[in-house]
């Protein structure tokens, strides 16, 4: 019984902080990965890192929200053919998402709709390695205390 209370205290703030995430990446805002700029450990290339950020922005947080929720039915410790049939129904989304959403973001930009606004004028992967060029990125709106503007815009 405490496991599974543990486990939904653990995902309800693990869908919480994946909120957050998405709204940061889709809004542009806050410590959004830029993707003009890649972070100090990154080794690869800036076209990888562009294709990183922009699969991030969506598959990263949609594929943790629903596998941490197929965790949380899972502690619960129910069995039997309904069990089963709900986590399949929950994983199929994560395994459709990854397989097949997360490749076609990386390298084609593609569905428009699963890439977020700012994002959606970069060629893919593979058009920027042929030599297609690359307009920069607006950098993220970084916002003061509460909300605030930034200092220099006052």
């Amino acid at each position: 019984m405490i496991l599974a209370i543990v486990l939904y205290a653990f995902g309800l703030f693990m869908i919480a902080v994946c909120a957050g995430w998405i709204r940061q990446s889709w809004s542009n805002t806050g410590n959004a990965l830029h993707a003009d700029s890649p972070r100090m450990i990154w080794s690869g290339n800036l076209a990888t890192w562009r294709a990183h950020v922009r699969w991030t922005a969506c598959c990263g947080p949609l594929a943790l929200i629903l596998a941490t929720v197929a965790v949380m039915i899972a502690g619960t410790g129910a069995s039997g053919d309904a069990f089963q049939l709900a986590m399949l129904a929950l994983l199929l989304p994560v395994v459709l998402l990854v397989f097949v959403a997360s490749p076609a973001i990386s390298l084609l930009n593609k569905p428009k709709w699963l890439v977020p606004p700012h994002l959606r004028h970069q060629p893919g992967r593979i058009a920027e390695a042929l030599g297609e060029p690359v307009r920069l990125t607006p950098p993220p709106v970084r916002r003061g205390a509460r909300g605030a503007p930034p200092i220099d815009e006052m």
